[in-house]
């Protein structure tokens, strides 16, 4: 798996067996985004994708 943090391997492990997911951390430099991308795993701060998920929301209520 990716990173460094060889204790963060079982949780990108279970991102990439999962389809499709995201990863919601505080601490992205463990988990690589580009190669967890190509697998088809999202990595994300809490903040960013509780502002994403509100800005999808707003969209599909404004219809």
């Amino acid at each position: 798996m990716p990173g460094d943090d060889i204790d963060d391997h079982v949780h990108a492990a279970a991102a990439v067996s999962g389809a499709p997911v995201t990863i919601l951390t505080n601490n992205a430099r463990d988990f690589p985004g580009g190669p967890l991308g190509e697998l088809g795993v999202t990595v994300t701060t809490p903040d960013d994708f509780l502002v994403d998920l509100s800005l999808r929301t707003l969209a599909i209520c404004s219809r």
